[in-house]
């Protein structure tokens, strides 16, 4: 079957977004300019609101507050229902092979497609993963060491295992401001396809609205783990593995031999609980977030040490858990601590699984 990383590498956007009828207003540095599509965008869209990049294929509406990659915007104009239909639908405006499919038949699928689009589709569409062409990362440079070592990661055998990567003048864009600054990018790969990044902004004097880390469109963070195919791995050979918030941390366990899959954060939905649950052993290790009083005047607890406890009962009939001790209040993150002090933490756990 034709994939989005054989379609991708030969797409051709323009004509893509003419037969969608996409009408671009104007291009600046690779980023097509034009009024939103979207049958749900609200009114009309005199000054353009939407874009696509032609490098790499993400869309984005700042009104609608919608966006991801080409495949999801045809689904949502042309009431494509799948992702693997939406690839369908983009094969003939690429170079790809579509398997030697028939051509009649193919043909008379697109066209339901096309015919199905002129009204609003009834059926609810699943979740389905956004899914990015490799060559989104492979053209970056490879992250220095030097830039990982605040998180403690000192071996270039990590940058190659997790392929961090490194941007010099990384863009970011939202409601019409650009920022355009140094990240280390960190790609998220689930089965095996490229779902998502995080970027890492390295300069500590940004806008307000740049947070530290930011996430690719669509990321898919409630419907997947981090380092989840290493964490299968481990559990097959009767391992526990590390739960942990950050993926920085899951590179620094890297290093010293322990296997642990991140939750992008404190919070952690129902799915990602079952596919925890389904690791059969783990060792659960949030940040100690210190108590504190906000701007307002409001007392705000550790969220991690919260998030912790919340996490330990919901994992109480799924697996077998340890709590790692909480960590010093001033060292705030397992991967703060020094090596002796990681492997202390974790050999405590050992009897608890029988190790």
């Amino acid at each position: 079957m034709v994939t989005w990383d054989d379609i991708s590498q030969s797409l051709r956007l323009e004509e893509v977004l003419d037969e969608m009828g996409v009408r671009v207003n104007y291009v600046n540095r690779g980023e097509h300019f034009a009024s939103c599509p979207l049958p749900t965008h609200p009114g009309a869209d005199a000054n353009p609101s939407f874009s696509v990049n032609d490098d790499t294929f993400l869309w984005n509406c700042f009104t609608c507050n919608e966006g991801g990659i080409l495949p999801s915007l045809a689904m949502k104009v042309l009431g494509i229902v799948s992702w693997d239909e939406a690839l369908r639908y983009l094969a003939p405006f690429s170079d790809a092979d579509v398997d030697g499919e028939d051509d009649v038949a193919f043909m008379k699928q697109l066209q339901g497609y096309l015919e199905r689009s002129e009204t609003p589709s009834k059926r609810r569409r699943g979740v389905t993963l956004p899914y990015y062409s490799n060559s989104v990362i492979e053209k970056l440079e490879s992250a220095p060491v030097a830039l990982l070592d605040k998180w403690g990661i000192k071996d270039p055998q990590t940058v190659e295992d997790f392929q961090i990567k490194y941007d010099s003048e990384r863009r970011r864009i939202k409601g019409g401001k650009e920022y355009v600054a140094p990240a280390i990018v960190i790609p998220h790969y689930w089965e095996d396809r490229l779902v998502g990044y995080q970027e890492r902004w390295i300069e500590e004097d940004r806008p307000k609205w740049v947070p530290k880390y930011t996430n690719s469109d669509d990321f898919p963070k409630a419907q997947t783990l981090y380092n989840w195919g290493r964490a299968v791995e481990a559990a097959r050979r009767g391992e526990p593995v590390i739960v942990v918030e950050s993926v920085f941390t899951v590179h620094r366990l890297h290093e010293l031999d322990y296997t642990a899959v991140a939750t992008f954060g404190a919070s952690v939905s129902d799915v990602q609980v079952r596919l925890l649950g389904a690791l059969g052993m783990l060792v659960l290790s949030y940040d100690s977030d210190p108590d504190y009083v906000n701007a307002k005047g409001v007392l705000v607890k550790g969220a991690g040490q919260k998030a912790l406890k919340e996490l330990t009962a919901r994992l109480s009939d799924l697996a077998a858990t340890f709590v790692v001790p909480n960590v010093a209040l001033e060292k705030g993150d397992l991967a703060d601590l020094e090596d002796d002090e990681i492997h202390d933490l974790i050999d405590r756990c050992r009897p608890s699984f029988g190790a």
